[in-house]
């Protein structure tokens, strides 16, 4: 909506487990820093909530952006 919102990626810990968040976050002017909202989605950060999220970016994502991300992730796994 606003040219200065952007879109993270964060995990998080809450209660001693890990949390995936994707989710818009908007610049404030008064703060001079960013925020996140409500648009988004957050799930638990698990190998088979990963590997169900690498399944779908996989149905959109050309080869080559599909081969970098599995790099990432298994250099990510050692």
């Amino acid at each position: 909506k606003d040219t200065q919102d952007t879109i993270r990626m964060v995990v998080s810990e809450f209660n001693g487990k890990l949390y995936l968040s994707i989710r818009r976050w908007f610049w404030s002017t008064w703060d001079e820093e960013y925020f996140p909202t409500k648009d988004g989605i957050t799930l638990p950060y698990t190998d088979e909530t990963i590997d169900g999220l690498l399944a779908a970016f996989a149905n959109i994502l050309s080869n080559e952006e599909l081969k970098l991300l599995y790099e990432f992730r298994n250099r990510k796994a050692t």
